[in-house]
């Protein structure tokens, strides 16, 4: 009696194995799989990165826009973003919505807002559409030479 393991030829038994030539083509076809995989990593922790810092600067914006209605006015802290969080997370209208905010884009009093690649946001009060305040970050490549220099700058007003 022969188990599954073996084949008979026409020479008798032989051990049913794979050839180098099967075991190549299985190798060559993980690597390729392996290398797409490997390609579109930073593509997909670049898209996250940006879904992550227009909705915390939704969020935000969520806020100075309920900090409006309460007090007829926008916090002024320009370029400030620290003091701007502390104004908005002390303040009893807005202090849930930014308490809303994950720890990894706000660490709470005393903390800038991050964007998703972990630098600060900038905040201009009077320097978005209509005089209105806007967040900046500086995009993926971290720089911010102006306002409106790069592209990659993801701003609150423009989402």
């Amino acid at each position: 009696m022969h188990d599954a393991t073996t084949k008979r030829s026409a020479g008798g038994l032989r051990r049913g194995a794979f050839t180098l030539v099967e075991l190549l083509a299985v190798m060559l076809i993980l690597a390729v799989l392996l290398a797409l995989i490997v390609s579109i990593t930073p593509y997909v922790r670049n898209a996250a990165a940006v879904r992550k810092t227009k909705i915390g600067l939704k969020i935000v914006g969520s806020a100075l826009d309920v900090y409006f209605d309460a007090k007829g006015k926008y916090p002024d802290e320009d370029d400030d973003i620290v003091q701007l969080m502390n104004i908005l997370a002390n303040h009893p209208k807005t202090r849930h919505i930014v308490g809303a905010l994950p720890k990894d884009v706000w660490g709470g009093k005393d903390h800038a807002l991050l964007d998703g690649w972990g630098m600060p946001v900038r905040y201009l009060w009077a320097d978005g559409i209509g005089k209105k305040p806007v967040l900046i970050s500086a995009g993926p490549d971290g720089g911010m030479v102006g306002t409106y220099s790069y592209q990659d700058n993801i701003r609150s007003d423009s989402i």
